[in-house]
């Protein structure tokens, strides 16, 4: 899990990180957003999850995904 936006931040913010994929040839990203100050995902709230889809085939870590809140 990563954090974008930390506790306290001041809002409204913008930040921006960025991904890449993790498997050869991988061609969907899905990124689920959660909400919560907890370490582990499952003891926090998920908001919503989307996905990044026909990215072009690659060995892992070549395609970049900006992902911005």
């Amino acid at each position: 899990m990563a954090t974008l936006i930390k506790r306290g931040t001041v809002i409204p913010t913008e930040k921006t990180k960025m991904f890449t994929t993790t498997k050869d040839r991988q061609t969907t990203v899905d990124i689920p957003i959660f909400e919560g100050e907890r370490a582990l995902t499952k003891d926090n709230h998920m908001l919503d999850r989307f996905a990044v889809n026909d990215l072009p085939p690659a060995p892992r870590g070549t395609v970049k995904i900006e992902v911005t809140f």
